[in-house]
């Protein structure tokens, strides 16, 4: 099975031991490896595991995980859908966590607010690249405004986003010249 970033699994052996946790896959800037956040044994935070294509991979080897299963739980999304928006976790008569495979949600406030995502890919990369392209200073300011807004609104201020986004291009248009 393949495994990726932000995957959570149910972590079943480790450092060839047997556990039995749930924690989130992150990226780690090592080779064949990948870091543990958001685990239900706090315990094992940041800490590594080995990816599955790796030899130590493997319910008798040093490392094991399966994908976490959603299965017989209580879980609803936040817009009514059954493939996309923002889970919430609901209480479980049997204590265990419901769990969401494929998780994409990788909440950082600070360095990478989820309205500033499209996908994988952050706004301002994509603001960049526009703005680089106008001949003045101001109109270029403008038009990344009226992107960055235009770009966020669904995911924060919805239409008063879409307003501000057209204020912006009315300013890039008065100091075209």
């Amino acid at each position: 099975m393949k495994f990726k970033t932000g995957d959570r699994v149910h972590v079943t052996r480790i450092n060839a031991s047997n556990v039995d946790f749930f924690t989130t896959l992150q990226y780690a800037n090592l080779p064949g490896l990948y870091q543990m956040i958001d685990s239900t044994d706090s315990n094992y935070n940041g800490s590594f595991l080995w990816k599955s294509n790796q030899r130590d991979f493997g319910p008798d080897k040093k490392c094991y995980y399966t994908l976490a299963t959603d299965e017989n739980k209580s879980l609803r999304w936040s817009d009514g859908s059954s493939a996309e928006g923002t889970p919430i976790m609901c209480d479980e008569e049997d204590g265990e966590e419901p769990i969401i495979q494929r998780t994409t949600d990788t909440h950082d406030p600070v360095n990478k607010p989820s309205h500033y995502m499209l996908g994988d890919i952050e706004v301002k990369d994509i603001i960049a690249i526009v703005a680089n392209k106008y001949h003045k200073g101001s109109v270029a300011h403008n038009v990344a405004s009226a992107l960055e807004y235009q770009m966020r609104a669904p995911g924060k201020n919805g239409l008063e986003d879409i307003k501000k986004a057209r204020k912006c291009l009315d300013f890039a248009i008065e100091n075209w010249e």
